[in-house]
């Protein structure tokens, strides 16, 4: 079901900036996140760790910049709750994927194997968000499909 992502999608609509963050195994799955929506809806977002994010960056998260928590059920997982409670407290507003969130995901798949599934939410959000805004996802500017190396 894509409709949560597009509902994700739809309220990020006038953000300048977007931040995405996660913890463990999902780390990577926030910098890809991160790296989708730069390259398809010309927004600055930025992946973070969510320990990265608390030694600093988050003196630059205010209201009005968006934050994407990504998290799955594992040791990492209240590390994550705990953060997107400081920051909603702070008037932030924050979406969160993962199994038990406002973009749920399959609760039954292993922690290791979660960051999968949460990439394609993550390109889900970037696809409605790109066609939000007006942008093709399948020709951003300046890149090619295929990069020769």
């Amino acid at each position: 079901d894509c409709a949560p992502a597009a509902q994700v999608a739809q309220s990020l609509v006038q953000a300048q900036q977007l931040v995405v963050t996660a913890r463990g195994y999902m780390y990577a799955a926030a910098l890809e996140t991160a790296l989708k929506i730069k390259e398809t809806c010309y927004l600055l977002a930025e992946g973070y760790s969510v320990a990265d994010l608390r030694h600093g960056p988050i003196a630059a998260v205010a209201a009005g910049t968006p934050v994407l928590a990504l998290t799955s059920p594992g040791a990492a997982a209240q590390d994550v709750r705990l953060l997107v409670t400081e920051l909603r407290d702070r008037g932030i507003s924050v979406h969160v994927l993962g199994s038990e969130a406002d973009v749920g995901l399959p609760a039954d798949i292993p922690e290791a194997l979660s960051p999968i599934v949460t990439v394609v939410r993550g390109q889900q959000i970037a696809y409605n968000l790109a066609r939000a805004l007006g942008h093709d996802p399948d020709q951003p500017n300046g890149l090619n499909k295929v990069t020769l190396t």
